[in-house]
């Protein structure tokens, strides 16, 4: 009875007990197993009369309480006096975990249900190495929540050997039962029937297939996935988590309608799924798989769905249906990570605001992550440049009409003034909040990479489709359910805030810390080759705003567009399979491009040709210009080309030349690149 789901117990101590505790004992447990809780608290209750030190009767007796109505806050509280009563918890101590290995249970079982993932994997590392002397039935499921523990915390190594122990348990109960009516014989019964050994087996064997290919999904492994998922169907094909997982697995090789097939074909007849609630899993991943498509209004109505199932299950909401009870713990409450999901999609929906306050909702979890510390300053930087288009696009054209009659004239129209950096109380989608948003992102990161340089390494079924990088050492702190910082994440990551830096440093007008960062960009190693671009755009801008027009153009040179994809130059991590790294949540296209090569050339070309413009070296300008080829009329390149051309007629003195050009594009539409 002392296990917290109602699969374990502490027999008592016939050797050291009188007959009438051994009968008390027997009759508490027995009352325990068929579901009368209160009568076994009673009997429970009896027998501490008889002995009030007993650690094990005052475990019991807080278990059945709690099965009996009571609070799981008095069940903690004994459950840690129990076993600082019994455990010593010095490392030379260890062997006295085999003794209370159902009490560290339990008490895991509670941390984990509090999301106090380090505590519960502490208690549970103890016990693991004295595994061999602990219950077969007690150790299986002292494994099975310590993989579970290593999966959410991403330490794919620590599960291995965890698997590789229950392998050896599977193989043992496999022979087990070949053998199971002659071992019945010699035991006198004590051993479980072939019947019930083949069904034990087979359940051990689905979690095994089902943990191995949680762990290559999160290693990208992805063809070693493919085996252990169809092996789990073999078993079980209307089983929701091996469901969950092939969807999954479809999700990672972008082969969406499938994902969302499989999704739909899970029996929705069990509300639960390993303590998680299936219609969060099944709205959350549904919305995931319509993000990738680029379909965010859909995606942003299934993520409301599974905010609102959430709600529901924390208690925070009336439930529809009264004959089943909601989960109510922290683990299943998963709104922080829904929250999360639900503002990157506003992000991309251009819905700053409604992103940004999303964002700042998950702070109280994800506070320690410099991830969510850049999406809100891209909050930020997606409202100042949505805002500059605007004002941008409320005039006509590029020329405006002055004047009237014979006085009329056309003036190429003003410009947008940027954000300058005056004082007061900041705009919270300021590019002022911007920077202070990615200066504390930078300084997690750079805290992070020393944590991981100075010490040496270490989802549920359903939970959001995370890939993680093959080297699993991460510096998120522990204890947390996040999707950690990999180290191989951090390269990345620093280019994405340096070039956000950069960017919202040039908005307001600080050319110098703009230079500084596009210039730590550049310099760092395989920085993903668009943002490498950005790097030589913010550099040649912020060069020209502190005069240095000949430095400039060095950093303008059409040789500068390389390999635009935005994928790091690395080699992939999990076999020929792999899918790609951690930056799935910054493009929808995973494998897509922000920038093709042709578009990328006449942005540097046009912004060579302004800077030679800018040392009236008026030939090298003509000929930049001449370079780029036809643009689309209305779109911001076009517009730009088209003032140049205007700027070298007007300086050669040829007047008929720019009265033509401002003709033909006074009435151009406005459209967007």
């Amino acid at each position: 009875m002392s296990d917290k789901s109602g699969g374990g117990s502490d027999p008592p101590d016939g050797g050291q007990k009188p007959r009438y505790y051994q009968e008390l004992a027997g009759k508490a447990f027995n009352q325990f197993e068929a579901g009368k809780y209160g009568d076994a608290v009673q009997s429970l209750l009896e027998l501490q009369k008889q002995d009030a030190s007993d650690t094990k009767i005052a475990h019991n007796l807080a278990v059945a309480q709690m099965y009996a109505g009571g609070s799981v806050n008095k069940l903690y509280d004994v459950l840690k006096a129990s076993r600082a009563a019994g455990v010593d918890e010095s490392e030379d101590a260890e062997e006295d975990e085999s003794e209370t290995a159902v009490l560290s249970y339990n008490l895991a079982v509670l941390h984990y249900e509090r999301r106090e993932f380090s505590a519960a994997e502490a208690l549970l590392d103890r016990v693991f190495k004295v595994v061999e002397a602990v219950e077969e039935s007690v150790a299986r499921r002292i494994c099975l929540l310590l993989l579970d523990l290593y999966i959410v915390q991403h330490r794919p190594e620590k599960a291995a050997l965890v698997l590789q122990y229950l392998e050896r348990l599977a193989s043992a109960g496999a022979q087990a039962t070949d053998g199971g009516s002659a071992d019945d014989k010699k035991s006198g019964g004590q051993q479980l029937s072939t019947t019930d050994g083949g069904a034990a087996a087979d359940v051990l064997k689905f979690q095994l297939h089902q943990y191995r290919a949680r762990l290559h999904v999160m290693t990208r492994s992805m063809k070693a996935c493919k085996r252990e998922i169809k092996s789990a169907l073999n078993l079980s094909n209307q089983s929701a988590t091996a469901l969950f997982l092939k969807s999954n697995f479809e999700f990672t090789r972008r082969n969406y309608r499938k994902a969302i097939k499989l999704l739909n074909s899970c029996p929705k007849t069990v509300p639960h799924i390993s303590g998680q609630s299936l219609a969060v899993m099944y709205y959350n991943n549904l919305a995931a798989v319509h993000f990738q498509m680029g379909k965010y209004s859909l995606a942003s109505l299934y993520y409301g769905k599974a905010i609102q199932a959430n709600e529901i299950e924390a208690g925070r909401a009336p439930l529809p249906d009264k004959a089943r009870k909601p989960l109510k713990t922290p683990v299943a409450d998963r709104i922080f990570e829904l929250l999360y999901n639900q503002g990157l999609n506003y992000l991309f929906l251009g819905e700053s605001a409604r992103a940004l306050q999303c964002f700042k909702a998950t702070q109280l979890l994800f506070s320690h992550n410099p991830r969510l510390w850049l999406r809100m300053a891209e909050c930020c930087v997606r409202h100042y440049a949505e805002k500059d288009e605007k004002a941008r696009a409320d005039l006509p054209g590029s020329f405006i009409k002055v004047g009237t009659s014979q006085n009329a004239k056309t003036v190429v129209r003003a410009e947008t003034s940027r954000q300058g950096s005056g004082s007061g109380e900041l705009d919270p989608l300021s590019l002022q909040t911007a920077i202070l948003y990615l200066n504390n992102a930078l300084a997690l990161l750079t805290r992070g990479s020393e944590r991981t340089d100075a010490v040496s390494p270490s989802s549920p079924p359903g939970s959001p489709p995370v890939a993680a990088a093959g080297d699993s050492s991460a510096f998120a702190l522990p204890g947390t359910f996040r999707s950690p910082v990999q180290e191989g994440d951090v390269p990345v990551l620093r280019c994405h805030i340096l070039a956000s830096l950069a960017y919202a440093h040039l908005g307001t007008s600080n050319a110098l810390e703009a230079f500084r960062y596009a210039e730590e960009l550049l310099a760092m190693p395989n920085c993903p080759g668009h943002l490498k671009f950005l790097g030589h755009l913010y550099a040649a801008e912020s060069l020209i705003g502190q005069g240095k027009v000949s430095l400039a153009v060095n950093h303008l040179a059409p040789e500068n567009v390389g390999d635009l994809s935005a994928a790091p130059v690395t080699a992939s991590v999990g076999g020929d399979d792999a899918a790609g790294d951690d930056e799935n949540e910054d493009s929808p296209a995973a494998s897509g491009q922000v920038f093709t090569a042709e578009s990328a050339k006449v942005t540097l070309l046009l912004n060579l040709a302004a800077a030679y413009c800018m040392r009236s070296d008026l030939e090298r300008a003509a000929k930049a210009l001449g370079q780029v080829g036809p643009l689309q009329t209305g779109t911001t390149a076009h517009r730009q080309a088209t003032l140049l051309t205007l700027y070298l007629a007007l300086s050669r003195g040829d007047t008929t030349a720019a009265a033509d050009i401002i003709l033909r594009n006074k009435n151009a539409p406005t459209r967007r690149a």
